[in-house]
């Protein structure tokens, strides 16, 4: 599964040195894999019972209930790992070359996971903080949360009251706040306008 995730994510490019690319894996391997158990320690402790992480067959609803409990779950693992300040930097410089690529995936789906014009180059958190920058389409669908989504709110949630809150903080809420989904009638939105009370 951890592997999967790295190479669905594409966190690791081609390169002539193979004993640099096993060495990323390996970290890759023992950063996600803590992240993820304290992702699902994160369900026991806050007595979410049986998790249901089937394919979607058929006619699928938005579970809004299920995916509260992911994100309940993705904010419990902050705490295991611990926040921007407190956890090995490994934890975060992962997390970030994930959301990293996940922005670049939902802003240039036809060239992943290299880079299109629609992606800055530059260092940290990478997306297009400009007036009038392409959103990032993120579905809305299934008992998870979109994984580009849940990474955001990762960054975010962990910068807060830390050194990082004015910097990765606000960086990572911009990056939320260009988040749309379609809704029923096939436009885009934008996330806070889809989630707003009707």
């Amino acid at each position: 599964m951890i592997d999967n995730l790295i190479d669905r994510f594409a966190l690791i490019g081609r390169s002539t040195n193979d004993r640099s690319q096993t060495a990323r894996r390996v970290e890759y391997r023992r950063t996600l894999l803590m992240w993820v158990l304290g992702h699902e320690l994160g369900h026991v402790v806050l007595k979410h019972g049986l998790s249901d992480y089937d394919e979607i067959k058929g006619m699928h609803v938005f579970d809004a209930a299920g995916q509260a409990k992911e994100l309940e779950a993705d904010s419990y693992s902050i705490k295991v790992v611990g926040n921007i300040d407190t956890a090995l930097p490994s934890a975060y410089s992962t997390i970030l070359d994930i959301t990293n690529a996940l922005v670049r995936k939902a802003v240039c789906p036809k060239t992943f996971p290299k880079l299109c014009s629609a992606m800055p180059i530059g260092v940290g958190l990478i997306f297009d903080y400009t007036p009038g920058a392409q959103s990032i389409r993120v579905a809305m669908t299934g008992s998870h949360p979109d994984y580009v989504a849940r990474f955001l709110r990762i960054l975010y949630e962990s910068a807060r009251a830390t050194s990082q809150e004015s910097s990765l903080g606000i960086v990572s809420r911009q990056a939320i706040e260009l988040l749309e989904v379609e809704d029923s009638a096939g436009r885009w939105i934008s996330l806070n306008e889809a989630l707003a009370p009707k």
